[in-house]
């Protein structure tokens, strides 16, 4: 189960991203900040 945040990040009012690519967006932007805390 995703958490309330989660919920409310990936069904934001004015987006037109499809809700397929949330979970790639998710996961780059935690790769992005794993990479930010191994650097």
């Amino acid at each position: 189960m995703p958490s309330t945040l989660e919920i409310n990040f990936v069904t934001p009012h004015r987006s037109r991203t499809p809700i397929i690519l949330y979970p790639f967006i998710l996961l780059c932007l935690r790769v992005t900040t794993l990479s930010a805390f191994c650097v």
